[in-house]
């Protein structure tokens, strides 16, 4: 019984953790990127250079995120779809994390969206497409992955599976 519950323990613990694979892009010096102080990648296979800034807005004070935009030279790619999004008292910070979640050679960025007591943390993913060298949004946020082997995506909660498509969406494995 003992061993039981210290595994449904260690099983919640786990899905909490932060990957240690996962690059910090915010942090108490840096809690957004905004406009005048945007948040930067550089690919390392193509050494494509990116920029990131988060557009929020202010209610009953609380900040709602409800844009984030990608530029690289004069491409600019909005993302709009962040439902699920917690809202962030003031003195909390955006957490946005670089990794190469598909094990591509190129980092992909992870957007903290909620936490939940039981499920852990869920992330907004933005994944890296090499050809169109464009970001995949996620449709919906997603809990902490990893990625086991090349084209298999994991849940570190649960284990549930997930695929990439030929688009770069992230899909559950059927």
């Amino acid at each position: 019984m003992r061993w039981i519950v210290l595994s449904i323990i260690f099983t919640s613990l786990s899905s909490w953790a932060i990957p240690k694979e996962w690059i910090r892009l915010t942090d108490k010096v840096r809690s957004y990127c905004d406009a005048s102080r945007p948040c930067s990648l550089t690919q390392q296979k193509n050494k494509k250079k990116y920029k990131i800034i988060f557009k929020h807005e202010l209610k009953k004070n609380m900040r709602w995120l409800k844009q984030v935009t990608i530029i690289h030279g004069k491409k600019k790619m909005e993302y709009k779809k962040l439902k699920y999004f917690q809202g962030l008292f003031k003195n909390e910070i955006y957490k946005l994390y670089a990794t190469d979640i598909n094990q591509d050679g190129y980092l992909d960025l992870a957007l903290h969206s909620s936490s939940h007591i039981s499920k852990g943390h869920h992330y907004f993913y933005f994944v890296y497409h090499p050809k169109k060298k464009i970001f995949v949004q996620t449709e919906e946020h997603l809990p902490a992955l990893y990625s086991p082997k090349k084209g298999l995506l994991q849940s570190r909660a649960d284990k549930t599976k997930y695929r990439l498509d030929k688009n770069y969406k992230i899909l559950l494995k059927k």
